[in-house]
């Protein structure tokens, strides 16, 4: 039988804010459960290395998401990259594409110190 995830208190989880996807956390008695931000898909942890959606029980995919960082002087110069895990079941969600957004000299401070 599903957990009912309705009555969990989610807080942000320390993300920096160049991710495309911010995670919110929950704890419950001895479980913990997490969810990407403004989504009704939630995963509860069943190991350390293994998470369960709460809707069907399938086991969460995580997908690489490469994150170009241009630093340099100019605009979209001195391009390096910043790795973002960003879960998904693949039963409820769609695969999350592999390319993140660009972070910029605006955002790079936020994303070399967070």
């Amino acid at each position: 039988m599903a957990p009912d995830t309705s009555k969990l208190k989610f807080e942000v989880h320390g993300s920096p804010k160049w991710f495309d996807f911010l995670i919110e956390i929950a704890k419950q008695g001895n479980d913990i459960y997490l969810r990407k931000r403004d989504s009704n898909v939630v995963y509860r942890r069943v190991t350390d290395k293994e998470w369960n959606c709460t809707n069907c029980d399938e086991i969460i995919m995580v997908i690489n998401r490469i994150h170009s960082v241009y630093d340099g002087p100019d605009d979209l110069s001195g391009r390096s990259t910043k790795l973002e895990q960003v879960p998904y079941c693949p039963k409820c969600e769609e695969e999350p594409s592999s390319y993140g957004s660009s972070i910029t000299p605006r955002n790079l401070l936020e994303a070399l110190f967070l």
